[in-house]
């Protein structure tokens, strides 16, 4: 039998501007919030049979709560087959071809919020049921996702930003690019501090060390230095930072543990200079760039723009030809 399934996603460490994301999400697809505590909790237990207490403490340990208590959602539905075979309820077709769609629409958002600007958005919850003559759960999932408090705020101006962002396409030519983004990704998926930094220095190598033979560490990080540095001191500040860590990478590589700890601190600067350089290298095509950075030097980050600009014009022109 034909019957609608709903879909919700609850979402974590997310206020209301979350809302705006409505202009631009596919049809089918939209964003809502509970607007107080006891339809949240009363949902829930009817959904569920989690206690309000139980209910209030899974959804504040995962930062589903927001400043003002209210929870935001992503929502849709779908059709599908139903059968009921001793007390299992199996969900057709309908549910591998929603993920694959519907889902994958609403995870590509999630992802470029996250590499668009600092701010944990996740999805930990995800719920699928019917609501007929009354709630009836067909399945969930509890991501493992690690649920780091860091709220994510999206005003107008941003906003108009973020619908360029997205659209992108340049975003999937690039083979090095999405290879340094998994490993992005990757560091919000897993909990342990030191895997988390490791998959970004996965992502920083992929970036910024050329194909030759090299000493790691120093290549690296002049080349990041170089490329982001808006001035001396600024180069001089991001090459000192990268040598930190690798030296913290080397420690945890070859000998299993750091002499210095590796801290949240170093974990958020380094996603940081890892979602800052991907969004430099989305304009970049693929363009090779580190002969490039290898003579220019620190502070010259104009010039190192204005000749890249220059080989791709010059590329371009080739192809033509």
């Amino acid at each position: 039998m034909i019957h609608e399934i709903n879909f919700m996603g609850l979402l974590a460490n997310v206020d209301s501007s979350i809302l705006i994301l409505n202009e631009i999400l596919p049809d089918g697809i939209e964003i809502r919030s509970f607007n107080r505590d006891d339809e949240c909790l009363e949902f829930f237990n009817e959904l569920t049979g989690s206690s309000y207490q139980d209910t209030q403490l899974r959804l504040y340990q995962n930062s589903c709560w927001s400043p003002n208590n209210e929870t935001y959602y992503f929502y849709s539905s779908f059709s599908a087959d139903i059968n009921q075979i001793q007390d299992r309820t199996d969900i057709d077709k309908g549910l591998n071809k929603f993920r694959n769609n519907s889902l994958a629409e609403i995870e590509h958002v999630i992802k470029m919020l996250r590499l668009y600007k600092e701010g944990n958005v996740q999805m930990p919850f995800r719920y699928y049921y019917k609501d007929t003559s009354g709630i009836m759960l067909l399945t969930g999932e509890h991501t493992c996702e690690s649920i780091e408090a860091k709220p994510f705020v999206l005003n107008k101006d941003e906003f108009k930003d973020f619908k360029k962002f997205i659209n992108n396409g340049k975003f999937f030519i690039n083979t090095s690019v999405n290879l340094a983004f998994s490993n992005f990704e990757a560091s919000y998926e897993v909990n342990h501090f030191n895997i988390k930094f490791l998959t970004l220095m996965n992502a920083m190598e992929i970036l910024f060390h050329p194909a030759e033979a090299g000493e790691l560490s120093y290549r690296i990080s002049r080349n990041f230095a170089v490329l982001m540095g808006t001035n001396i001191e600024e180069s001089k500040k991001y090459y000192k930072d990268m040598k930190k860590f690798y030296s913290k990478r080397s420690d945890l590589v070859h000998r299993g543990y750091t002499k210095k700890r590796i801290t949240i601190g170093d974990v958020n600067k380094l996603r940081k200079y890892v979602r800052d350089s991907i969004k430099v290298f989305l304009d970049l095509h693929e363009t090779e760039i580190y002969e490039i950075l290898t003579y220019h030097g620190f502070g010259e980050r104009e010039a190192v723009f204005e000749e890249i600009k220059e080989k791709v014009k010059k590329d371009q022109q080739n192809q033509e030809e």
